[in-house]
């Protein structure tokens, strides 16, 4: 049988370690506010697809006031959006 290691903790070159190597990439659910704010159902989207994955990578983000690509698009304009 083969030995997996999907399962075991992973740390990378920086010192960050995850507690496992299930990765949820980048999903663009659309679901922000108008004004770019995070929303319970962003919240939510987020609760039920992270539960077991080590390392979850947000999905799209404008980081400037006129950057918008469409409609429900995150908005990151300061370092206060991106708490861990």
């Amino acid at each position: 049988m083969a030995k997996y290691k999907f399962l075991q903790p992973y740390t990378f070159k920086n010192g960050v370690q995850i507690k496992n190597r299930i990765v949820i990439p980048p999903m663009t659910e659309a679901s922000a506010l108008q004004d770019g704010t995070v929303s319970m159902d962003e919240l939510r989207y987020f609760d039920l697809h992270t539960g077991g994955a080590g390392m979850f990578i947000v999905p799209v983000a404008n980081v400037s006031e006129n950057g918008k690509g469409f409609e429900g698009e995150l908005l990151l304009l300061t370092i206060n959006f991106c708490q861990a």
